[in-house]
């Protein structure tokens, strides 16, 4: 885990899992222009002045611009009521404003509790159509194996003979390269084998679709 890390040099390239918590200074948005997505964009094409060769062991996680205002609130209320509990001799208080202080305290913490995990947002690297991209993480599971709708044409192995690009290309590189050895991959053996295919998914996708379908072990 690398938290809030300077530049892309302090994200080693190796093949090492590794999660990249962004600061909040790169917070996720829906634009275009998501700081968030240039930050993880950058730190993945290199490390320092060198590109990038293990793309796929990398994960980022990064704050959402809207609720991380709603935590800035909550934090700053709950600063506010623990001063006034610091100072209630200084305040001149009384044991029911105490109390009242005391409470507040309490419901403005809960309220931090509540809204810090819903902060992070992830941004996982994928595949879309031909080019490689940063997405959101916050998106449903697509099936394991893609249905051909009725009356799609086949290629002579029975399958549809118009995949996306994306699909192609990482079923060509699994037919080119022995990965599965058994009924399972683990992700050391595939970072080893494929350091940058468009992402494990993609891969865990294609090999599903052939007949018998593996399953990857830790995709």
């Amino acid at each position: 885990m690398h938290d809030f890390p300077a530049s892309s040099s302090d994200v080693p390239d190796d093949a090492d899992a590794r999660l990249v918590i962004l600061g909040v200074e790169y917070p996720y948005t829906k634009d275009s222009d998501s700081p968030a997505v240039a930050a993880a964009k950058a730190i993945l094409e290199a490390r320092g002045s060198s590109p990038r060769l293990l793309k796929n062991t990398l994960a980022f996680l990064a704050a959402d611009k809207t609720k991380l205002s709603d935590l800035d609130e909550a934090v700053r209320r709950y600063l506010a009521w623990q001063s006034i509990v610091d100072e209630t001799q200084e305040l001149n208080l009384d044991p029911q404003q105490q109390k009242n202080a005391k409470t507040q305290l309490d419901n403005a913490d809960k309220t931090v509790n509540s809204r810090l995990p819903s902060v992070t947002s992830g941004c996982s690297r994928r595949p879309k159509r031909s080019r490689r991209t940063l997405s959101n993480g916050r998106h449903s599971a697509s099936p394991a194996r893609s249905r051909s709708p009725p009356g799609e044409p086949k290629d002579e192995d029975g399958r549809a003979a118009h995949r996306e690009p994306c699909r192609d290309a990482s079923r060509l590189e699994l037919d080119n390269v022995p990965l599965w050895r058994g009924d399972h991959v683990a992700i050391k053996t595939l970072i080893e084998t494929l350091p940058d295919i468009p992402t494990c998914r993609a891969c865990a996708t294609a090999a599903s679709s052939s007949t018998p379908s593996p399953k990857a072990s830790a995709c």
